[in-house]
């Protein structure tokens, strides 16, 4: 994975929510979480598998990331799909300031396949012909 742009991961005051990040699904994601805040944070990955101590959750898979602190998440998301990330510290007011954001894991070999000047389809293992 080549990132070719710099993004702030969480933000205070904006409207906007936090970046998009779009990956492949089987690629290893390395992303570093920076804390200016105030107060402790983390980075759940909701919905998508991680290795326990990337979970996100302070206290129990990991250490809370305090004011000045950085903390690496990597992990290898093996199912593809729509997921999204929020912080598991202070959470009400973390997330009622915008701090989410999407997890889009692209499949690496797309499921659904029409081939239509050929007379078939292909729909994950099921194929039909001269429909």
């Amino acid at each position: 994975m080549r990132v070719s742009r710099r993004a702030l991961m969480l933000g205070a005051g904006a409207a906007t929510l936090g970046p998009e990040i779009r990956v492949s699904q089987g690629d290893r994601v390395r992303i570093v979480v920076s804390n200016q805040f105030a107060e402790e944070t983390t980075v759940h990955w909701h919905g998508t598998r991680v290795p326990n101590g990337m979970d996100g959750v302070p206290g129990l898979t990991q250490p809370p990331i305090r004011r000045g602190e950085s903390f690496v998440y990597e992990f290898t998301p093996p199912d593809a799909g729509t997921f999204w990330y929020h912080p598991h510290a202070d959470t009400l007011q973390q997330l009622g300031r915008g701090l989410a954001g999407g997890l889009i894991v692209e499949e690496r070999e797309p499921m659904l396949s029409i081939a239509t000047s050929a007379g078939s389809s292909k729909i994950g293992d099921l194929t039909t012909a001269g429909i």
